[in-house]
């Protein structure tokens, strides 16, 4: 499994926490896998209150909830503070 340094999923649980919703409030899709087993993508996708909030895609279950986390977090983000945040994603 790779190490993600900024761990988009623990970020995203904090700033639940710190807007109007929770860390309830978040779900996940189904995973869905494509392709053969040794080359396959997964995709993901994060909810919030019934909303989505982000999708992710990577070689990797664990990749592809961390894309989603990111994107999640970078539209929540959005919505508490009105802009989007400057760190780039990095895995």
């Amino acid at each position: 499994m790779p190490n993600y340094a900024t761990r988009w999923r623990l970020r995203l649980n904090n700033l639940l926490q710190r807007s109007r919703y929770t860390s309830q409030s978040l779900r996940w899709s189904s995973p869905h896998r494509e392709g053969p087993d040794n080359n396959c993508i997964w995709s993901i996708i994060a909810y919030i209150n019934g909303v989505e909030y982000g999708q992710g895609r990577d070689r990797t279950l664990d990749g592809a909830k961390e894309v989603a986390a990111y994107r999640a977090f970078g539209q929540l983000h959005h919505e508490m503070y009105g802009s989007y945040p400057t760190q780039p994603f990095s895995s």
